[in-house]
């Protein structure tokens, strides 16, 4: 058999939890995880607390939260709850299906070892307030934890804009680049940053591209895509072909290209392919910062930990303001 698991945001979560689940290695070949994010899994004991939480409010007592009484259930009630109930946007981890987290698994070098591809896009963190993050919140997260954003980003303004690619890339750019050296240990493993737009388009996306506005170039499905379907030139269909042939040469023969036109990533030797037009090999990607934020992210993670899980960069808030005019963005400097 030949299968590539394929999968974008949550899909992308999905994708990886394949790969660290023992029951469904066996049954693919390969993954491509478009805009996988930096939001850790959902340990089984407060997933529990949750379930039970929602039942109850739901009007159900404890005693009658049978499988058969919460089938009784409408759908539509599911809608009403509160958010505070849900387990988006990750995955439950510490059940015999997925014992540990993605990055543990990959870390312990557990995961699938079949090739890997993994990207994001330039505005990924377009999506950030329905997964109810704040921007502002991480930053000053990072500032408290003495993480030297100035020197990360020269000439960023104001700090609504300094917010929004920080936390692009901390959430999105990040993980692809740390699971890729991981992965990097066991299999094949490349990268993408996807940075491509519809030439009239263009001036309505100046942060770039948004979170999954990516997907209809890698499945070459733009023409039948709103809003491209409206706007396409030659040139966009050129490069949406061009993308969907990286795709299917990876499911075919496991490689996206030949080594010099998409080079695999190698930890200490990171190259990464830039999907412009044209499409460009940068050789350690946005490393200064991408190593920075390892580094912050172990701190943040642990004093988390010790403040009982409270800390503002992984709390749900959500910042609220007019967006300002934008100034000074090296979004692709190293």
């Amino acid at each position: 058999g030949n299968v590539t698991l394929m999968g974008q945001s949550a899909g992308a979560k999905s994708v990886l939890s394949l790969f660290c689940m023992e029951s469904a290695k066996p049954l693919f070949h390969r993954g491509v995880a478009m805009s996988v994010y930096g939001l850790d899994e959902m340990p089984l004991d407060k997933a529990l607390l949750k379930g039970q939480a929602l039942i109850r409010d739901m009007g159900v007592p404890d005693a009658e939260a049978t499988p058969e009484r919460m089938r009784q259930l409408s759908a539509e009630s599911f809608w009403q709850q509160a958010p505070e109930h849900s387990l988006a946007p990750v995955a439950v981890c510490g059940d015999t299906v997925l014992p540990q987290s993605i990055l543990s698994t990959f870390k312990a070098r557990q995961q699938a070892r079949v090739p890997l591809i993994l990207g994001s896009t330039s505005d990924d963190v377009s999506v950030m307030t329905a997964m109810g993050r704040d921007p502002m919140e991480i930053l000053q997260a990072l500032r408290d934890n003495n993480v030297p954003i100035g020197l990360l980003y020269p000439g960023v303004s104001p700090d609504e804009e300094l917010a929004r690619q920080v936390c692009r890339d901390i959430v999105f750019t990040l993980i692809p680049r740390q699971v890729a050296d991981l992965h990097n240990q066991v299999s094949d493993a490349w990268r993408f940053y996807f940075e491509y737009t519809a030439a009239e388009l263009r001036p309505e996306y100046p942060d770039g591209v948004p979170h999954g506005s990516d997907v209809p170039y890698f499945l070459d499905t733009v023409a039948r895509c709103p809003p491209t379907q409206d706007v396409l030139t030659d040139e966009d269909r050129a490069y949406s072909r061009q993308v969907s042939n990286w795709m299917l040469q990876f499911a075919r023969t496991g490689a996206p290209a030949s080594a010099t036109e998409w080079p695999r990533h190698q930890q200490g030797e990171d190259r990464t392919l830039r999907m412009q037009q044209p499409p460009k090999v940068e050789h350690n990607f946005m490393q200064l910062r991408l190593n920075a934020f390892l580094l912050a992210s172990a701190i943040i993670n642990s004093s988390d930990s010790r403040a009982g899980g409270k800390s503002g960069a992984r709390g749900n808030v959500r910042h609220t303001g007019a967006t300002p005019q934008k100034t000074g963005r090296p979004e692709g400097t190293t």
